[in-house]
């Protein structure tokens, strides 16, 4: 075997094996066609899709092996409003930092085995997500729902659990 291939697969094994000790999240979204402002068709799918996925990534960064996080996302307020557009598939999203802030309703179970760590009930908001100026990633979708989750997660289950 090649030196290369020996360093390639090393190096694979060892993020392998950190994903494998990670703690693990299961998002459900109940009611998705109730939610407040979702977006709709394709971008209400795309919503949920980013949501869970930076979700899994923050529990794969903060949470030990042997916990789990149970998350229900029981309703969805995206930052901004909406703008039909006639020759667009999907709609335009307006932001202007007035009574337009992003605002998520969920309820969550955190474990260890069969103990249960913490839960509640809460409404997850950011009133001033346009004063901030910490959002890393203006391109990526929802990146004001990206910011509030990780500071959420890191004011709930501490500062190592939302490098994302």
């Amino acid at each position: 075997m090649s030196r290369r291939i020996h360093i390639t697969l090393t190096a694979l094994a060892s993020l392998l094996s950190g994903l494998a000790q990670a703690g693990t999240v299961e998002v459900s979204f109940v009611q998705p066609e109730r939610y407040t402002d979702a977006g709709r068709g394709l971008d209400a799918e795309a919503t949920r899709q980013t949501l869970d996925h930076h979700l899994q990534a923050l529990c794969q960064a903060g949470l030990p092996a042997q916990q789990r996080l149970k998350i229900e996302i029981l309703d969805i307020d995206l930052a901004g409003e909406t703008r039909p557009m006639l020759n667009l598939a999907s709609e335009l999203r307006v932001v202007k930092g007035r009574a337009d802030w992003p605002r998520i309703h969920l309820r969550y179970v955190l474990s260890d085995g069969e103990q249960t760590l913490s839960s509640g009930d809460e409404s997850v908001s950011d009133m001033a997500y346009l004063m901030r100026s910490a959002v890393t990633d203006r391109n990526g979708a929802l990146p004001y729902e990206r910011r509030m989750l990780s500071d959420w997660f890191r004011n709930r289950f501490g500062p190592a659990a939302a490098k994302n």
